[in-house]
């Protein structure tokens, strides 16, 4: 978790989110890293899909993802 936060500090993000704790699994030495990189998920290629969704959007309150759900209702209609 402490990865995490440092991952949303440098996002300048106001709360640790899923993505943020994604990637600091992707880079830990563990289980999950180690299963993650293997499948290709590595913190270069989540940042990419980061920026496709939500651009230059910060993580301001404590339920992004519904947030970034109705973004993407309000783009496809």
């Amino acid at each position: 978790m402490e990865s995490a936060l440092k991952e949303a500090e440098k996002l300048k993000d106001d709360y640790v989110s899923t993505e943020h704790i994604l990637v600091a699994m992707s880079e830990g030495r563990g289980k999950a890293g180690e299963l993650l990189r293997g499948n290709g998920v590595t913190k270069e290629r989540i940042f990419k899909i980061l920026v496709e969704l939500r651009g230059n959007q910060r993580v301001t309150d404590q339920n992004p993802e519904i947030n970034t759900r109705r973004l993407l209702v309000l783009e496809k209609t």
